[in-house]
This record gives C-alpha cells, structure tokens and sequence, in this order.
C-alpha cells in the first residue's frame, strides 16, 4: 500500500516537501525511528506504528548542500513525533550522514543507534516481503564498512530479523593500494591480486604490456604489500568486478561509479557461451570464503577472446555464490536466499544465480519496490534498530 502525504515545512525547497508512506501488515514499530541511510544515495525514513514515511532523495552527501537537505529533512521528521525518536545511522564513523546524525541527537537529547552497512542491505528486502523466518542473505556492493574496520561487499549472513544477521562467509579479501585510488584504477587492485596469488613477475609484466600499462614497478607493489603501507582490505564483489574488467583489458580505470562493473557486463551480454571461470570455496571454523581464482590464470586468458571471458566471470560468480547459499541454507534448514546490495543491479549475474538457485528448489528473492542499492539503506536500518534489545 503506497500513500501519498504533503508535509508542509517552510525551509524546504518545494521538491523535498513530497512523503510517501509504506503500511506493513505484519511488522510495528515499538518506538518511533529515523534512518539516515548511507552517503552516496542520502534518503531518510521516519518508522512509526505500522508505517514508514520516506524523504525524497537528498543526493550525494560530499555536496554540502545535501548535507543540509538531509539535517533539513531529519529536523522536520523529529517534529512530526510526538515521542522522542531515536536516530539510526551507518556504522562508518566517517560518513557524513552518521556525523549529522550526531551532531542532530546531541543538539535533540535523542539516542543514536549504529546498524552495520551490509546487515542494513539485508533487512530492507526482509521489510519489503515481511519476511520474518530464517534466511540466507546475500549482500554484494562496492563498499560499506564492516564489524572489524576492513571495508565489506561480498557478504554471506544467516538468520532474521528478530534474533539477528550473522556473517558466514565472504569473497576473499583485496588489497586496494593508494585507498581510493584504487578504487577508481582497477588494475592497480589487480596488480596486488595476482601478487598475492603468486602469479610470475614475467606473466604479470607481459599483461601489463598488453594492456599498455607502462613502468609498472613490481617491487614497489610488493614491498607495500609487505608493509602494508597505505593499503585497505575489501571483501567487496563489486570491487571483484573492478579486477575483472581490468585483467580482461575492458576497463582498466573507471571514470564514473561502477563502470568497470557496467562495461563488463555490457560486453559479457554479447556471448552466448557457458565457459565457467575457475573458483575456490575454503572453509575455516565454519566460515567460507570465494575466491575466483580463475582470473589470474594469464596464459589460459591471453588464448580466449573477450567476451567469452567476460560472461565466465559472470557465470562463475554466479556458481560460486549458489554454491555457498545452498550449503548454508541446508546447514540452517531454510529455503529462502534474499539478495541486495549495488551487484544485483547487473543483470547477467542475477539472472544467472536466481536460475541456479531455483533449480536447487530454493526461493531467490530481489527487491522490487524498494531499491538493492543505498538508497533502501535506511529502511534496513530501522528494521534492525526496532528489533534490537535496548
């Protein structure tokens, strides 16, 4: 049920004015809540009763600009309880959103409650199919910062929503060199993973030829990696996507957000083949981690055309997570896997493991009216915050 309301507010610019509001049928808030979702995609909620009241988006929050829509916005939501509410935020101490949210709770007397990035991705789908039985939860995006300060995006949870989202596995982890430089230059991500995974200088040198990489100096990349020197370690599927596109020549520095990921997709929807990449999946103490190792296979890559290349990605990740979920979801007795997070946005991925998985008799569910990407963030963290015991 989708209800129109007007919430008039003379410090908002006309077009932040518009709320909608979403009825739920079988869940209630006990207490009235404030998300403030993530940075990149600022949207906030306000969770009272059986509804959720949504802002209109406030954009990208390095913009200063929307950094005031979004206290403008959280302001006007405080003034429309009529007990006090308490504020929800991510738990990255840097983002600007969770700065605001305590600089607003200090400023209001309000309680702030932390809710991790990939947990919130997970409760958002959860809130829009109501689910309330136990799930395996796949959270796959770029970014968001994880329980033990390295950056997650590849993640594997088990439970619900009222007894809590447990971690059970992940992409194995990525050095990203230089910190967000990396990020924008896939191949330098790259340059550490084949390192790290003991590919030779020569095969390595010769790739970089190749791709026209000019004075790539090995020795700097290892003694970094050694010391660990201005370096972040990611689990991220979409930072994955990034070394993908990279050691297949598509994209090897992004200019805009996920391009690396967009390109490679593009070219891998072009082929018709059901060549699978290799992949490992280790378990220790009951947690997994995937690792694709299939793409540092240079020379068996240098013999392949692109496009084959890069739909065995696809299909590779694609396995590998159907793997991971159906061995999770007999070990906990479930039959329900959820997605959410920025990589369901590619379509060639999900369609390919809603395929795999439903073969294996289970329910893949994706989202439909809320988003997969951060944007729905704030819905996921109120959800999480009304069942927390306080």
């Amino acid at each position: 049920m989708l209800d129109e309301y007007k919430w008039s507010n003379s410090d908002f610019e006309e077009r932040h004015d518009m709320i909608t509001a979403h009825q739920f049928k079988n869940f209630w808030f006990q207490k009235n809540l404030i998300g403030l979702g993530g940075d990149i995609k600022s949207k906030a909620v306000l969770a009272k009763e059986k509804f959720i009241y949504f802002g209109t988006d406030n954009g990208d929050l390095a913009d200063p600009d929307h950094q005031e829509l979004l206290l403008l916005q959280v302001e006007n939501m405080i003034h429309r309880c009529s007990d006090k509410p308490s504020l929800v935020c991510d738990k990255h101490p840097f983002y600007y959103s969770s700065q605001i949210a305590y600089d607003i709770a200090k400023d209001h007397n309000l309680d702030v409650i932390v809710v991790q990035h990939h947990r919130a991705h997970i409760a958002s789908i959860l809130a829009e199919y109501e689910i309330k039985g136990p799930i395996v939860g796949l959270s796959f995006d770029g970014t968001g910062y994880g329980d033990d300060g390295t950056i997650w995006g590849g993640e594997f949870f088990i439970g619900d929503l009222q007894k809590g989202l447990t971690r059970a596995g992940a992409f194995a982890p990525l050095n990203l060199l230089g910190g967000d430089k990396a990020v924008r230059d896939g191949y330098r991500i790259a340059i550490s993973a084949m390192i790290e995974r003991g590919v030779k200088d020569s095969s390595i040198l010769a790739w970089a030829s190749r791709m026209g990489l000019k004075d790539i100096n090995l020795s700097m990349y290892k003694k970094a990696l050694q010391l660990k020197l201005n370096q972040v370690s990611t689990s991220s599927l979409g930072r994955w996507f990034d070394v993908a596109s990279a050691i297949l020549g598509v994209c090897l520095s992004s200019k805009a957000d996920a391009q690396a990921a967009i390109d490679l997709e593009k070219i891998a929807a072009s082929e018709s083949s059901d060549i699978v990449l290799d992949y490992t999946i280790t378990q220790q103490n009951g947690f997994f981690l995937i690792d694709p190792i299939g793409l540092f296979d240079l020379d068996r890559i240098v013999s392949m055309d692109t496009p084959k290349l890069a739909r065995g990605f696809h299909l590779s990740i694609a396995k590998a997570v159907a793997q991971a979920a159906l061995s999770l979801a007999e070990f906990y007795q479930t039959h329900t896997i959820v997605g959410s997070g920025g990589c369901f946005f590619n379509r060639l991925f999900s369609n390919e493991l809603k395929r795999l998985l439903e073969k294996d008799g289970l329910v893949f569910l994706l989202p439909k009216k809320f988003s997969p990407g951060d944007d729905a963030l704030s819905i996921g963290q109120v959800f999480i915050a009304n069942f927390m015991k306080d």
